[in-house]
């Protein structure tokens, strides 16, 4: 008898030592966008709630919270009602052991979820292409995969950038000047220091480029912290030729992997 009971407490504080761990790792995952400003949130964890899905299967309104955050909430309240219950011994030892695995199910779900934040914050994100301001080298739907870098980037890079922490969108655009670039834009063609731009690579020959309000000329001269971007499909494309030249904290990485459609899987110049 002695023994079960020794088993049974051994278990219970593996369980305890467990709800620990889980806790913790429920407050990176609620705490994250508050500590850590440049979480790209267009991947939906952080922005998609209830009332999103229910919308979409005609269940009308129920919520705005996101559904991470209901997530968080019933593993929370799961972890507060199995504690207390066992410490006050309303238990069976075999209620126990059973405890103890699901605990195990409730672990792996949380912490797998806390990885995959982690790599979404700090090293990858997923992100649906919305418009076709990047035709056509990106279309409407297409997911794509973003390098977090915030190191030096190379002309023609495509990059993601957001205006402002006001604005909620993010946009994904071509790299064309660099710091310290004299842009010129002039009867279609681009410029930058004198030079005509070859766009050969990513867009058609007779894709002509125009300022904003279908100017033929125009001129940016980046200072020492600023970027020029455009969309590739420049007759449909919100881009510097309408916000200006951008800094580099405007920036939060590149985009160089295609996940869908699967016909064209693999890296994108």
């Amino acid at each position: 008898m002695n023994d079960e009971v020794k088993k049974i407490d051994r278990t219970v504080k593996r369980i305890e030592r467990k709800a620990t761990m889980v806790l913790l790792a429920l407050f990176f995952i609620v705490a994250l966008p508050y500590f850590k400003d440049r979480y790209v949130t267009f991947d939906l964890i952080y922005n998609t709630s209830i009332n999103d899905l229910s919308v979409r299967f005609n269940l009308g309104t129920i919520g705005y919270i996101p559904i991470i955050y209901w997530f968080a909430f019933f593993v929370l309240g799961y972890l507060v009602y199995t504690v207390i219950s066992i410490r006050r011994h309303k238990m069976s030892s075999s209620t126990i052991k059973n405890t103890y695995k699901q605990f195990d199910i409730v672990s792996f779900i949380v912490y797998l979820s806390t990885i995959y934040i982690v790599i979404n914050a700090f090293f990858f994100s997923f992100a649906n292409v919305e418009g076709a301001s990047m035709e056509p080298t990106f279309s409407n739907g297409d997911n794509v995969i973003m390098q977090h870098r915030l190191d030096e980037y190379e002309r023609f890079d495509l990059v993601v950038v957001k205006m402002d922490a006001i604005t909620e969108q993010y946009l994904i655009k071509r790299l064309i000047g660099l710091p310290g670039d004299h842009v010129v834009i002039d009867d279609g063609d681009v410029y930058i220091n004198d030079e005509r731009l070859d766009e050969s690579q990513y867009i058609d020959s007779e894709i002509e480029t125009r300022c904003e309000f279908n100017g033929t000329y125009c001129e940016f001269q980046l200072s020492d912290e600023m970027y020029f971007v455009l969309g590739d499909n420049r007759e449909d494309s919100y881009d510097s030729r309408h916000f200006g030249p951008i800094y580099k904290e405007n920036i939060y990485g590149t985009v160089q992997f295609r996940i869908r459609p699967f016909s064209e899987f693999g890296s994108v110049e």
